[in-house]
């Protein structure tokens, strides 16, 4: 089971989340009732006062009893959710007409070790939706306080920016960041209490992601972060960073954008560009030439690791593989283009000659090899 500080549970306890310390009794819990933190029990409470450090998931004790094989899997097809008495985050459902743990792979009830089960309430049953988001919104958080304050570009249309800007003429009376991270400066110094910076955290943070691609929201969050970093009061400060988060469905585009810069870096990374292949040819042909050539049959280890280093050479310039390099070695150069001699494939027709790439422009080396 996860577990959080005082301060990672306060973003979502303020998002209607319930949560207990993991030395309290089952049915014990915090929640926010008009605006205040209080007990189950209705009496106020707080947090970062508080001895306990470490929180979980509120969830409602099961009181459905122990069922078996049988009646677990009678249940599924109901569209209940079970889990193994002892299971902890697991629990297995009927998805796409399939029995899956956590919704992620197959399991066989049936074949199962496990002889007592129960039926799990919906609330329990959100548990994976819950971590998934913390991971989601750990990144973010990891990302704003890598990220430094720069002067931020929008890359948007014209149309797209006048209409926020309209949005956020009528929200805060101003329409630019700098008028805006000024308001919110001023809101917060003049704060007297916890509830005067939930205020203005919860007016503010639509500013940041309100029509704006998640690299300029992540910078906005940056920016209006370091603003609440400055604020004197030590107390007020924790809580302002505590709340000061994206939305949820902000976590789940960060999380599509990072994937997506990932797949993008894997590829410049793996791209195989003239610039590249020179510099393979460069350090190849050091090496070839740092080297004596032998006229005599390749036949020892050395002699046939030296062709090798040839035909790699070849084909890399040439851009042909070395089955074809094989084949034949006639290269002939026709002014700056060198062609392959007596190579032909079906879709060159009856050609004879096949242009090379001629990424090496030394026609003597070429030949030579």
């Amino acid at each position: 089971m996860q577990s959080f500080t005082k301060s990672e549970i306060l973003p979502d306890l303020f998002s209607g989340k319930k949560f207990r310390s993991m030395d309290w009794e089952e049915e014990r819990y915090i929640e926010v009732s008009n605006g205040q933190i209080v007990t189950n029990n209705g009496e106020a409470f707080d947090v970062m006062g508080a001895d306990d450090e470490e929180w979980v998931l509120w969830v409602k004790p099961v009181k459905t009893g122990v069922v078996t094989k049988e009646e677990a899997l009678k249940a599924l097809y109901e569209g209940k959710k079970v889990k193994a008495k002892g299971w902890q985050d697991e629990v297995i459902f009927v998805k796409d007409g399939q029995i899956m743990i956590n919704g992620a792979k197959p399991f066989n009830i049936m074949m199962a070790e496990e002889k007592e089960w129960l039926i799990v309430e919906d609330a329990e049953a959100k548990i994976g939706e819950h971590e998934e988001i913390a991971e989601l919104k750990a990144m973010v958080a990891e990302l704003l306080k890598n990220s430094e304050k720069e002067k931020i570009v929008d890359g948007r249309n014209l149309e797209v920016q006048n209409e926020t800007k309209n949005i956020l003429k009528e929200a805060y009376g101003v329409s630019t960041p700098k008028e805006i991270e000024k308001q919110f400066k001023e809101a917060l110094n003049g704060a007297k209490s916890s509830r005067d910076i939930e205020v203005a955290v919860c007016q503010y943070i639509p500013f940041c992601w309100i029509n704006r691609t998640v690299n300029t929201t992540v910078a906005y969050y940056t920016n209006m972060r370091n603003i609440i970093k400055d604020i004197e009061n030590e107390a007020h400060r924790d809580l302002g960073l505590a709340l000061f988060l994206p939305p949820q469905g902000f976590y789940e585009r960060a999380h599509d954008v990072v994937v997506a810069n990932k797949k993008e870096a894997l590829r410049d990374k793996n791209t195989f560009s003239p610039k590249y292949i020179n510099e393979l040819l460069a350090k190849i042909k050091a090496k070839i030439v740092s080297d004596d050539f032998s006229d005599k049959p390749r036949q020892t280890d050395e002699q046939r690791e030296k062709a090798y280093w040839y035909y790699a050479y070849l084909t890399i310039a040439t851009g042909r593989r070395q089955v074809e390099i094989l084949k034949t070695v006639s290269i002939v150069k026709n002014k700056k283009e060198f062609f392959y001699d007596g190579i032909s494939k079906k879709n060159e027709g009856d050609a004879t000659k096949i242009k090379a790439f001629a990424l090496d422009d030394d026609f003597e080396f070429l030949t030579k090899l």
